[in-house]
């Protein structure tokens, strides 16, 4: 955070004036126009308490006046940190925003370029203002061109799920063939911890979590075994998840989105038959380079409607293979993927969907009233069991479904 600017709080009065002076910045440097005016008219949450967490994005309605210009009215989206004292300490110790900004300045334009030069003019993500700050983000409002985000506890249906991960085939193919060109690019994200500092507050942020799930899930009858089995998964934890991610532990590497659910896509509809046809990625905060298994994991859990699961998501993993090779042909790429190589790698990397879905689940398929509100969190809740907070995403009947079909699933593959 620069010391000429102040954080951003929320849509309250006395923020206007900020947002104003902010955006005006924005939009005199876009249009190369210092006489432009802008007036904040309204602000307004994007999304409510349970559907996002280590941000709080605010819709700002403007008017945009000079002397030689009719007025003309937009919306711009502002990403800033969140609410709650222990959650700001969080994020600015794991500088998630910095990697972010790097993420939206440095690599994704680059990823835009090429994929519009080989996709008839497609791109994934929305366009990014640069503040010159470090602690928020100023973007293009997707709702203006039709986007809008589907609904994480249904899930994704079929076409969906298909449009979702064809995508990201092609993300993740145009990333891997930008480090054949230059095999340190991804070198730039930032990590605000060593490897050593990450697995240790990983391990301590999941032992109380892990502990309060194990008491759950032994209630359930049929699954009391599951947990002595969840507490032995707790000791080593961070070590397994951070061996899943190693950029060094795999064959093939790529940017990973690193938090691809449904609250991070936004989908546009066709106007004739309603039906789904493309899609834009928003949040890079937990952006990675490593194994594409990871990402695989964690859509595959997070994403699905109850009808795929119970299909089985083999279809989807093909569909990934698929794309990806064509994007590969396009390109040029000299590494090739094989669908046998992608099911064998995802196999060695089931810890990772085992652990997305202990630690994220409850809160991707939560009920509303059921969300924790991030914004009251304390280290308190942290050091000294979770129950206040986790408690009613974790008795969740629609987690539980699911989770007691995973745990069968994990315990047969002799991951529990």
């Amino acid at each position: 955070m620069t010391s000429e600017t102040k954080q951003p709080a929320s849509g309250d009065v006395d923020d206007i004036h900020l947002y104003e002076t902010l955006l005006q910045n924005v939009i005199r440097k876009n249009y190369s126009n210092n006489n432009l005016k802008v007036k904040v008219v309204k602000v307004q949450d994007v999304v409510p308490v349970g559907d996002n967490y280590l941000s709080c994005l605010l819709r700002l309605f403007i008017e945009v006046s000079s002397d030689d210009m009719p007025l003309q009215k937009n919306s711009f989206i502002l990403k800033i940190f969140p609410k709650g004292e222990m959650m700001k300490k969080f994020i600015e110790e794991d500088g998630i925003f910095r990697k972010e900004i790097t993420m939206y300045k440095e690599i994704l334009p680059k990823i835009n370029r090429i994929a519009a030069s080989i996709l008839n003019g497609e791109t994934f993500v929305a366009e990014f203002f640069d503040t010159g700050e470090d602690h928020l983000l100023v973007m293009e409002d997707l709702k203006i061109g039709g986007y809008k985000m589907a609904n994480r506890q249904v899930g994704l249906d079929t076409d969906h799920c298909k449009i979702a991960i064809k995508a990201l085939a092609r993300f993740h193919c145009i990333s891997m063939a930008m480090t054949e060109d230059d095999p340190s690019l991804f070198d730039m994200l930032p990590e605000a911890k060593e490897l050593k500092e990450r697995v240790r507050d990983m391990n301590k942020m999941c032992f109380d979590l892990y502990e309060e799930l194990s008491q759950v899930v032994e209630s359930w009858p049929g699954f009391e075994r599951f947990g002595s089995k969840l507490r032995e998964v707790r000791l080593t934890v961070a070590e397994n998840v951070e061996r899943c991610k190693d950029r060094n532990n795999t064959a093939i590497a790529v940017l990973n989105h690193g938090d691809f659910w449904p609250n991070n896509m936004l989908f546009k509809y066709s106007e004739d038959t309603g039906r789904v046809e493309s899609i834009k990625f928003v949040d890079f905060q937990m952006s990675h380079f490593g194994s594409p298994a990871a990402d695989l994991h964690y859509f595959l859990v997070s994403s699905p409607s109850a009808q795929i699961r119970a299909d089985g998501t083999d279809a989807l993993v093909e569909e990934y293979h698929s794309e990806f090779c064509r994007v590969s042909d396009l390109l040029g790429c000299k590494t090739r993927l094989s669908l046998e190589w992608l099911k064998e790698e995802m196999k060695n990397k089931l810890f990772y969907a085992l652990h997305v879905s202990c630690f994220l689940l409850h809160l991707f398929v939560a009920e509303r009233e059921d969300a924790p509100d991030f914004s009251q969190l304390t280290e308190e809740d942290l050091t000294k069991g979770q129950k206040s907070v986790f408690m009613k995403s974790f008795n969740g009947a629609k987690f539980k479904a699911i989770l007691q079909k995973l745990l069968l699933k994990f315990e047969k593959e002799g991951l529990l």
